[in-house]
């Protein structure tokens, strides 16, 4: 446990406003709360989004309102070293940073280049603060099409069957270098017809590196109706194989796009129907992975209060809490309230902070804005709590 950490009671607090937001300045909780209010109209986030992508596309100028706004909110900056400043203001209250180089759409093999020795220059800032994690999305690395053809199992071009040899050396150089430098590396999830080249390329890594430890990290976006069994399928395959598997759960990212694809081509779609399933399914992710006494090393990617309560209060029950690897972590911007909270607690808490040129932000930032409008409940508690401290600050400046 950090300096400062509570005794850990039988039932935690998550919301306390106080311990939330005690890290930021008065000027950026009135940022956060103008956001969070906009972002509570749907109509405003929706036709704000299209209006943004159409001004950006066509050159006008719409950056400025960004940088100042959305961008400020959700990512550190453009550079590495400006993400290192954020991650410093952080570590004093127990919370780590997974530096996330958030360039997206790029898609020729200098951008691919590019992306591989930004990545890989996060490395051995992340190790600065152990135990730390690194983070990378495939599609940063290799073309979208090549996945998809990769997850068919269609022929690849001579073309391609380079580009596919240049990916896994890239990717097994992240893998060793996290190793050497004894952090994580977490490999982000997809497109579900993109996602099956995915696991495969994950799963060679962690056979590899995870005899020791779960170096390497694959994610399941609970909100597909076959991740849980896979999961199971997993669990038991890397027992077998004689590696730790790490698993990192989210609920899920790209829900419009991939119910958009099933129905124009015909396909059942991968998902479940409600969102009361996928809860379901991702605390039942939760408490197999804890169940597995150490064999799943877990990294919880949730904004939700009631996931993060229930992993908590399962490692509370725990005899050895050093045997059960397990981190929180929540996006820059969103959800302090977990994020602080939990590591006051002496929990693994984490921030994704993203950074990368704001141009290229821009297919980020749209998501970030149309999550946190699904999320109906949650933006008005989240402002809720920005309005209760921004009012105990000003009565106690009075």
């Amino acid at each position: 446990m950090h300096e400062g950490t509570e005794t850990q009671p039988a039932h935690f607090d998550l919301t306390n406003a106080r311990i939330a937001y005690r890290w930021a300045s008065s000027r950026e909780l009135q940022r956060a709360a103008m956001i969070y209010r906009l972002m509570s109209w749907r109509w405003a986030t929706r036709w704000g989004s299209k209006i943004l992508a159409w001004s950006v596309q066509h050159g006008l100028p719409g950056i400025s309102l960004v940088r100042g706004s959305l961008f400020r909110q959700f990512f550190a900056g453009e550079t590495l070293s400006e993400c290192q400043q954020l991650g410093d203001k952080l570590a004093p209250f127990g919370v780590g940073a997974v530096f996330n180089y958030a360039v997206e759409g790029a898609g020729d093999e200098a951008s691919f280049y590019a992306s591989y020795q930004e990545i890989l220059a996060t490395i051995p800032i992340a190790a600065l603060h152990k135990p730390g994690f690194a983070v990378f999305k495939m599609s940063a690395l290799c073309s979208p099409e090549l996945l998809t053809k990769l997850s068919a199992q269609r022929s690849l071009t001579r073309q391609e069957e380079h580009a596919l040899s240049l990916l896994r050396t890239r990717i097994d150089h992240l893998a060793h270098e996290c190793s050497h430098h004894e952090i994580s590396l977490l490999i982000d999830a997809e497109e579900s017809w993109g996602q099956a080249a995915i696991d495969t390329l994950s799963l060679e890594l962690a056979a590899k590196y995870n005899a020791q430890r779960a170096v390497v990290y694959l994610t399941l976006q609970m909100y597909r109706h076959d991740r849980l069994a896979y999961l199971q399928q997993l669990s038991q395959e890397s027992r077998e194989k004689g590696y730790f598997l790490g698993i990192k759960l989210v609920r899920g990212a790209y829900l419009e796009l991939e119910n958009l694809r099933a129905s124009t081509q015909g396909l059942p779609s991968p998902l479940y129907q409600s969102k009361g399933e996928t809860d379901q399914a991702y605390n039942q992710a939760i408490t197999f992975s804890v169940e597995q006494d150490g064999q799943i090393a877990l990294f919880l990617g949730t904004h939700n209060l009631a996931s993060s309560q229930l992993l908590a209060e399962l490692l509370s029950r725990q005899q050895d809490k050093s045997r059960i690897p397990a981190a929180f972590a929540q996006l820059l911007g969103m959800c302090d309230f977990l994020s602080f909270n939990l590591a006051k607690y002496g929990f693994r808490s984490y921030k994704y902070i993203p950074y990368g040129p704001i141009r290229q932000a821009i297919p980020y930032l749209l998501r970030r804005a149309e999550e946190n409008t699904a999320l109906e409940s949650q933006v008005p508690f989240e402002l809720q709590l920005l309005k209760q401290e921004l009012k105990q600050r000003k009565e106690k400046s009075s």
